[in-house]
């Protein structure tokens, strides 16, 4: 018998990073959508400080999913923002 892991049991975050704000939330065990933390864009650097900052205020779990919407182009690995600054590499990302 093959045992399959939950995962929605996973600490999550999502993002919808558009060209003004990004906006993050977790996502509780059963998949509702917590409250949303919203930031301008232009506070932060890049992708990684927007979240550290995120994480920190919220503080809950380290997450081990993170879902990403995002106003631009994805080109393999290479995500850059159509209307930002931003750009950022996804295995990057998932490194750090």
């Amino acid at each position: 018998m093959e045992i399959k892991r939950d995962d929605t049991a996973s600490p999550s975050v999502v993002a919808d990073i558009g060209a003004t704000n990004i906006r993050f939330a977790r996502l509780s065990p059963l998949g509702a959508l917590g409250p949303i933390a919203r930031f301008p864009i232009a506070e932060f650097p890049d992708l990684t400080t927007a979240l550290a900052h995120f994480l920190n205020k919220d503080g809950g779990p380290r997450p081990v999913r993170l879902g990403l919407a995002v106003a631009g182009p994805v080109f393999g690995d290479e995500v850059k923002l159509t209307n930002a600054q931003w750009q950022f590499s996804i295995r990057h990302l998932k490194e750090q």
